[in-house]
């Protein structure tokens, strides 16, 4: 039965289309017909999990989510509707329906839509070391926080006692909730990304119907659609690329009273990263002027790329003129001019100990036409 139904899924198109990166056989593409706790098959190929770097997902349109919840296993999930129990939290989600799971592996959930004027306030209360759970309220531009515990949530009040007394706060107040820290939970087997900036850390993850059924570090189970995801990522955070980051920083000089946002995965004329003739699936392609900050927290040792003007940018190879820095802690580990003309250049460096790595494409001597940068496979190495 389950051989038919995977003839009638590849009939209708149905099983998803991946790319695997290997260890040490090579790059498989095809359709995911299988996912076990050990081996997967990619088209007529089966590859052990032991043997799998990552799996890359063709991306449908991403919904928008406006609830985040962290769990103590860093898996984020967002949605649209939430309510908190004294014991329980159901989160309602695009990518995955409703969510279930138990209070106690919440480290945090944010009730705002991404604010990146106040997205550095927030990770450095997240960061505070605290033995109270955490109610963070906003005020104007500015965020506010006071320690007690965390009560119920529902759609119009989040409930926190301070001092022994329960105080009901307007939901529409309340930026977000930071719970003391949990207990320690299990290493995952995979981090999978899905859309809607959804991450998981998974333990296990298996194939069944068009689903995968995954059982998080934290103990929590989900169906995951295949269709929602992105990649699954085997190499135990290791290699991390630098497109699954979210910069904490994002500073524009506009050009010509343009602003050009950097963009992930992909290049400047919405075509696949591509520098000297090579396409590339993951990196970051970034215009003058522009200055991005990563916080690495000191838990990498290298980060390496290719990088140069991509080619999209301009099809003679001619323009393009900038100048890259990139810093660590503020200290220069990278300076150069880069120009259209130049070949691709592999830059490995050492970032032991960098707790924020700064990436500042500024403008060039000449012209500033064509000015996209590229960093393809920026990754980040443990």
């Amino acid at each position: 039965m389950a051989g038919l139904l995977l003839m009638v899924w590849a009939l209708l198109g149905d099983l998803p289309q991946v790319q695997v990166d290997t260890l040490k056989t090579g790059q498989a593409a095809g359709e995911l017909k299988q996912m076990t706790p050990t081996q997967i098959v990619v088209g007529n190929r089966m590859v052990p999990l032991t043997d799998v770097l990552e799996i890359r997902f063709a991306p449908p349109a991403a919904p928008v989510s406006v609830v985040e919840v962290i769990l103590n296993d860093e898996s984020r999930v967002t949605g649209s509707q939430i309510v908190l129990s004294s014991t329980e939290l159901r989160l309602t989600s695009a990518e995955l329906g409703t969510i279930t799971a138990r209070k106690n592996v919440i480290r945090s959930i944010r009730f705002a839509a991404n604010d990146t004027k106040l997205d550095e306030a927030w990770l450095k209360i997240l960061a505070r070391d605290s033995k109270k759970d955490v109610i963070v309220v906003r005020k104007d531009n500015k965020l506010d926080f006071l320690a007690g515990v965390a009560g119920t949530v529902d759609d119009q009040v989040v409930k926190f006692l301070v001092d022994g007394e329960e105080v009901p706060v307007k939901r529409e107040r309340v930026y977000g909730l930071i719970y003391q820290p949990p207990a320690a939970t299990g290493k995952p087997q995979s981090i999978i990304d899905l859309q809607g900036d959804v991450t998981l850390q998974a333990k296990q993850i298996v194939s069944k119907d068009q689903n995968y059924e995954v059982i998080l570090a934290s103990g929590v189970t989900m169906t995951v659609p295949a269709g929602q995801v992105r990649t699954i990522d085997f190499s135990l955070g290791k290699v991390r690329q630098l497109s699954q980051l979210k910069p904490t920083d994002v500073q524009y000089v506009p050009f010509w009273d343009q602003v050009w946002e950097y963009r992930k995965d992909i290049g400047p004329l919405s075509s696949p990263i591509t520098l000297g003739g090579v396409a590339y699936a993951k990196g970051l392609s970034i215009h003058s002027k522009t200055k991005l900050t990563f916080r690495l927290q000191g838990d990498y040792r290298l980060f390496q790329t290719v990088l140069g003007i991509d080619d999209m940018a301009d099809d003679t190879g001619a323009l393009g003129d900038v100048k890259l820095t990139i810093s660590g802690d503020g200290k220069p580990l990278f300076e150069s001019d880069v120009k259209g003309p130049d070949a691709p250049r592999k830059v490995d460096l050492n970032v032991t100990g960098v707790r924020e790595l700064q990436i500042l494409v500024d403008y060039g001597g000449e012209l500033d036409i064509a000015d996209w940068l590229s960093l393809a496979d920026a990754k980040l190495v443990k």
